[in-house]
């Protein structure tokens, strides 16, 4: 707490970190007043005049404007990060070579920052090169409050992976923003692949038990019996200039789910033979 000028009546402080917390937790300004205030006369902190100090809601409200507008200030600031994502890309060079590097974006809003080139797929690599590549940019590391990638084990490991390194190079834990997408693929993935079953991988050559399966779905008879299963929170039926067609096929699959009822003469949804199936598709 940093005690400067005084007046005749009350000493003025500055109450900064306070302020800052309090804003952080929520705490209302009578609430933190009374907090500071009791604060003050625990540690006998008194005025030039002997009488002890006393923080007042109005003192509270002022330092905790002043405290947002310091950190929206620093947020703004070019210089200053406040979260950073990466992923890995292999382009062709002009050599017709794949060559491995990290896009580098600024959180949020994920604004281009760079790139970097990689010789190595190590976490203790790729941290160098991070580092070195905020460094040469004269971008700061102290407002960082997060890193944003996908969950390959090399990002995300606990045991010196690059987050972890990060966390031990500024010595404060870091916010984990893990792709959930990327998460959920990849058991779907395998699942769907030892399900199907199938010899081939390639693009629209999968020749899986399920691939055989859905060519002649709409061959099958109706499920007699069948409970519908309610999904909360259902949106009107799409424009079709709004959906792809993927998306209105998807729209039509769960409102039949959701309703129980598929109308007559459309016992396949789209009308006609399903469209190949490929690994694209497991999801």
């Amino acid at each position: 707490m940093d005690r400067s000028t005084s007046s005749q009546y009350t000493e003025i402080y500055d109450c900064f970190n306070f302020a800052l917390v309090c804003d952080r937790f929520g705490v209302p300004d009578r609430v933190a007043s009374a907090l500071g205030t009791a604060l003050l006369q625990d540690f006998k902190i008194k005025d030039k005049h002997g009488k002890p100090l006393i923080m007042d809601k109005s003192k509270v409200r002022r330092e905790k404007e002043k405290c947002r507008q310091e950190v929206l200030r620093k947020r703004l600031d070019d210089t200053n990060l406040l979260a950073f994502s990466f992923g890995g890309r292999k382009d062709d060079t002009l050599r017709m070579v794949k060559e491995p590097h990290l896009v580098i974006l600024r959180e949020p809003n994920s604004e281009l920052i760079g790139y970097v080139r990689l010789e190595h797929e190590t976490a203790e690599y790729k941290t160098t090169k991070l580092n070195g590549f905020f460094n040469d940019k004269n971008i700061s590391l102290d407002t960082l409050i997060g890193i944003c990638t996908d969950g390959e084990p090399t990002n995300t490991g606990p045991h010196g992976e690059i987050i972890r390194r990060f966390e031990l190079l500024l010595k404060r834990p870091l916010h984990w923003f893990v792709c959930l997408l990327h998460f959920n693929e990849l058991p779907f993935r395998h699942l769907f692949e030892a399900l199907d079953k199938s010899t081939s991988t390639g693009p629209r050559s999968a020749t899986g038990k399920l691939r055989r399966q859905i060519e002649t779905c709409e061959t099958l008879p109706v499920v007699d019996g069948f409970q519908k299963i309610e999904l909360q929170n259902m949106s009107p039926a799409p424009e079709k200039k709004e959906f792809s067609t993927d998306s209105k096929y998807l729209y039509d699959m769960a409102h039949a789910i959701s309703s129980g009822v598929v109308p007559v003469g459309k016992l396949y949804i789209l009308g006609g033979s399903p469209r190949p199936l490929d690994y694209c598709d497991y999801m």
